[in-house]
């Protein structure tokens, strides 16, 4: 989901020289409908992250950020497919900035029935958006081949379970020529904000305690939660009911980062070879049954050379809002980019269907 005002996201300037790319008029009527998109409906979650956008301030810069995305995608009179909208106010300013089509998806369907609920609510009462939504696995999505114009996915591609697969679905729905736009701020290479994850990671990933906390704050999303060493442990026991409980910890505590039937088979054969793999250091906090990853940490070069194995041609921006930095937003040369995700770990590729 979007983070709150002076994240690095409220710093896209693909232009360099610009600080808006909308009328004031604009965005007083995008503002106007995305704080009724906001305040209505009573879903628990929904409340939670819509907090997020609490300010005058908070949704001003949300707008603004709106505008680059479209920008920077070249949504505009298009078909978009929104990948991990979330509760869909993404949505509702795109199509408003971009006056196109958005196709929203997002696996939860909990999500996506809100924002169909919510859309219908404000189009009921005049908002000019034009939304649909699909309840679908994004690495499973079934559409017709080059049937959208642009592809945005932003702040989400952290808990993809398969990124190579995602990529490959999002090329064959893109048409030639156009424009898939990524945003992330979980950057591999911020020391500083890695040493937070690994924190938070441990404790998503034992701690009954903090899964509580988060129960408490989204009920619905996190209702049947458990630890994922729990989730784990009970995999390698059914997997080897034989297994001593100094073994068992030892292949939870080493198959972190893996699912089910990985986990499964090391702990088969864990007895006849005491053979266990190494977590991965940056998606280690992984849940074993879906896949899904808890704040995965993205190395940005690593991501761009998927993109390119893929078939599309990327690009790595900066996303620095005020000159001079905002000059270098698109400088290409790595030492110069590694010094600025020392500033801002914050990314975005733009990546092209040739």
């Amino acid at each position: 989901m979007w983070a709150i005002e002076n994240s690095p996201e409220a710093a896209m300037d693909p232009d360099r020289n610009s600080d808006r790319y909308s009328d004031s008029d604009s965005d007083t009527e995008i503002l106007r409908w995305t704080r009724e998109y906001l305040s209505g409906g009573d879903h628990p979650d929904f409340r939670t992250y819509a907090g997020k956008l609490s300010s005058d301030t908070d949704l001003t810069h949300f707008i603004w950020v709106m505008n680059h995305l479209v920008k920077l995608g070249r949504m505009r009179d298009g078909r978009v497919l929104d990948i991990g909208c979330g509760f869909g106010w993404h949505a509702v300013a795109l199509s408003m900035i971009a006056r196109a089509h958005l196709v929203c998806n997002d696996i939860r369907p909990m999500m996506t029935s809100v924002v169909t609920e919510r859309v219908a609510a404000i189009k009921q009462q005049g908002a000019p958006v034009s939304i649909e939504t699909i309840t679908a696995d994004i690495c499973e999505l079934d559409l017709p081949a080059e049937s959208v114009d642009s592809i945005v996915c932003n702040q989400m591609i952290e808990h993809v379970r398969d990124l190579e697969k995602m990529f490959a679905v999002g090329f064959r729905l893109l048409k030639r020529g156009r424009v898939m736009v990524i945003t992330n701020d979980n950057n591999s290479l911020d020391v500083e904000g890695l040493v937070k994850f690994e924190e938070m990671w441990r404790k998503r990933d034992s701690d009954w305690d903090y899964i509580n906390e988060l129960k408490a704050e989204r009920p619905i999303e996190n209702k049947d939660i458990k630890p994922y060493a729990v989730m784990r442990e009970q995999i390698v026991r059914g997997a080897d009911p034989n297994l001593g409980d100094d073994d068992v910890r030892a292949v939870v505590e080493a198959t972190a980062g893996l699912v089910e039937p990985d986990i499964a088979s090391v702990a088969t054969g864990y007895a006849s070879s005491g053979q266990l793999p190494r977590p991965p250091r940056f998606s280690w906090c992984r849940n074993p049954v879906t896949g899904e990853y808890c704040e995965r940490q993205l190395d940005p070069y690593d991501v761009v050379e998927m993109l390119r194995s893929t078939g599309f041609a990327p690009q790595l921006r900066h996303g620095f809002r005020r000159w001079p930095l905002s000059w270098l937003n698109s400088t290409g040369i790595k030492l110069i980019d590694l010094r600025l995700f020392r500033l801002r770990p914050f990314f975005i590729l733009v990546a092209r269907k040739p």
